[in-house]
């Protein structure tokens, strides 16, 4: 054998080769000689080019996947692992989809800003629509996700600027802009100061997965509902701080509540109003209402005292508005006010040829939005006190409006995903929810499905949710239209205010009870 052996050895590799073909010829298909060297070969024509290759280019290389296979490649070996749960690719992940629609997957992900599914983030204050103040929160939601998007937008600093002095242990990878990182070392001493980083600040794969939890249960329609029983008269607007699990409620009773949706215990209520209430908002200091009575009313938040009563309109105020040091009112006498809330001073916009239904400050602009019986919506300059823009189409009363603001984010290099567009979203009498191109003030959608007038209307930058007379609520796709999936009843009468944050929709019906539906879980 050793012979044989030393005569192969001396041959050319030319020779050798030949040697091995004419043995493999002589074997029987089925002989057990040919799974042997099979076994023995095929690792050998395996190559770990993941672990073989620099982790810079690995890193490069799983850029390609998509989340369920980079799940996949986690779990081939602790090396994948190490690779493909590096926070460069998981942040790059959550930026194509967190708050947009993936061009890839057609996918959009919840910013989930107040962290109740285990994030961190800023509070949101999202109003809900119809019966005044409700379907606003175009103006909160703006102002809110400024320190979101800063917190982002930290982090990917943080995460940079660890690159650029080699001081972040995450791993070895180059960022979209060049940046290197620190290489992954094998070494015990590495993975317990990455553990120990983890729990410091958590890593953008947890994120990914907590959104992605939520947004699947919002598509699939899973969630769980909880009743707020306590106003006497029917809920006509809402207000929710997802972030201090705060809802505030007005009501025909003529009060106003505020709830702690978390266990939900009414926490306060506030008297005063001599009508109905028909609008609410809030902010860390001041809770702001509007009624029947043709007064607007300031609260105290740490006293629920009145501490200012505004009036100058001719008839109910049917909404109101707060953005900043601005305050807008709209109502029945045609008209829509704003006020100063530092001297009260007040301006008229005038232009309406019947109730104000709706009015919203648009953040970090000197524009508002309103909506009105006469059929149309209006964005108005508040500075020169000018109408810029009519919104018309619809065949009845628009009763609520809501406009979708996409997060003001740094630009990023990689164009696989689609930001989305300043979108105005209104409810009509009509039954019928219309989507507008805020910029051009065209209607990119009509969206039909109820049978009857409808109330209020609600967006973020993924979806539409609308509620009508007969009690139904409809959720809705924002960029295609598609209706997602309904939400019958719950209670008797309709839904005069609706209400949506990241993780929960809030409704307010004519029975006086606010139903929760939480998609965290």
């Amino acid at each position: 054998m050793d012979d044989i052996l030393g005569l192969f050895d001396s041959c050319s590799p030319t020779a050798q080769s030949l040697v091995i073909q004419r043995l493999l010829s002589r074997f029987h298909p089925q002989h057990y000689l040919l799974l042997r060297l099979s076994s023995v070969l095929s690792p050998l024509l395996k190559v770990d080019f993941i672990s073989n290759c620099p982790t810079e280019i690995s890193v490069r290389i799983l850029h390609y996947l998509d989340a369920k296979s980079l799940c996949h490649a986690a779990q081939v070996s602790s090396t994948w692992r190490r690779i493909a749960d590096d926070d460069v690719i998981w942040h790059r992940m959550c930026e194509q989809h967190i708050d947009k629609k993936c061009a890839k997957c057609g996918w959009g992900l919840p910013v989930i800003r107040s962290g109740r599914v285990g994030g961190r983030g800023a509070g949101l204050q999202v109003g809900g629509g119809g019966g005044g103040g409700g379907g606003d929160g175009g103006g909160e939601e703006g102002t809110a996700t400024a320190t979101a998007v800063a917190e982002i937008d930290e982090a990917r600093d943080r995460s940079d600027s660890a690159s650029a002095h080699g001081g972040d242990d995450r791993g070895d990878c180059t960022s979209s802009t060049g940046k290197k990182r620190k290489r992954v070392d094998d070494s015990d001493d590495t993975a317990a100061a990455a553990a120990a980083d983890d729990g410091a600040r958590r890593c953008w794969k947890r994120i990914y997965a907590e959104r992605l939890v939520v947004e699947r249960n919002w598509r699939r329609g899973q969630h769980e509902r909880r009743d707020l029983a306590g106003h006497l008269g029917a809920v006509l607007c809402m207000q929710f701080d997802e972030c201090q699990s705060l809802l505030v409620t007005g009501s025909a009773d003529r009060t106003i509540r505020l709830w702690d949706v978390d266990s939900g215990r009414c926490i306060g209520t506030l008297h005063g109003h001599g009508g109905d209430v028909t609008g609410v908002r809030f902010d860390d200091h001041k809770i702001v209402s509007c009624s029947a009575d043709r007064t607007v009313r300031i609260w105290s938040r740490r006293s629920l005292e009145s501490i200012h009563v505004l009036r100058g309109h001719r008839d109910a105020v049917l909404s109101v508005h707060l953005e900043d040091r601005l305050l807008a009112s709209g109502s029945a006498d045609c008209s829509i006010r704003v006020w100063s809330v530092a001297d009260g001073r007040c301006s008229v916009l005038s232009g309406h040829a019947a109730a104000v239904h709706r009015v919203t400050i648009l953040p970090r602009s000197a524009r508002l939005l309103s909506c009105s019986a006469d059929g149309t919506a209006r964005l108005w300059d508040l500075a020169t006190r000018a109408c810029l823009r009519v919104f018309s189409g619809h065949a009845a009363a628009v009763r609520g409006l809501h406009v979708s603001l996409p997060l003001a984010r740094k630009p990023l290099a990689s164009t696989e995903s689609r930001a989305a567009a300043p979108r105005l979203v209104t409810a009509s009498a009509d039954g019928t929810v219309r989507v507008w191109d805020l910029d051009r003030s065209d209607c990119a959608a009509v969206l039909y499905g109820h049978d009857c007038e409808v109330r209020c209307v609600a967006a973020d930058t993924l979806r539409v949710v609308s509620g009508s007379a007969d009690g139904r609520t409809i959720v809705w796709d924002l960029e295609s239209g598609a209706r997602l999936y309904s939400i019958p009843a719950a209670g008797p009468g309709g839904l005069s205010c609706c209400c949506i944050s990241d993780t929960k929709l809030i409704v307010g019906g004519d029975d006086g009870v606010c139903r929760v539906f939480s998609f965290a879980h």
